[in-house]
């Protein structure tokens, strides 16, 4: 599922993986059965780059987190995600297309050559 050089971390792994599937475990009410992934980073900034993808009705969507907490990270990228799901969903209850925006955001992300993201 996920690998990484633990040394950098200076947490353990137990630990660490108990987080992930917390975090995987939250998301689950709002991706359903999809497909989710996690890919972390170190950057040149000292910091934890975490990306969480998941395949959702929608479409496949991704959402960042940042920080020099590799925790923080982790909830940072799970809350941005959760918060975009919640308001698609709110959009399709309002009877707005959903999929309008993130189609057009999909789009233009194609034609630039890039991934969706949700920050």
């Amino acid at each position: 599922m996920f690998s990484m050089n633990l040394g950098k971390l200076k947490v353990n792994e137990g630990e660490l993986k108990a987080f992930i599937y917390q975090q995987l475990h939250d998301l689950e009410p709002y991706v359903g059965e999809g497909n989710v992934s996690i890919k972390m980073a170190y950057t040149k900034d000292e910091e934890f780059a975490v990306k969480i993808m998941a395949a959702h009705d929608i479409g496949d969507i991704e959402a960042e987190g940042t920080n020099k907490d590799v925790f923080t990270a982790l909830s940072s990228a799970k809350d941005a995600m959760i918060k975009y799901l919640i308001s698609c969903d709110n959009a399709e209850e309002d009877g707005e297309d959903p999929n309008l925006e993130a189609r057009e955001e999909a789009i233009q992300a194609i034609i630039a050559g890039k991934t969706n993201k949700v920050h």
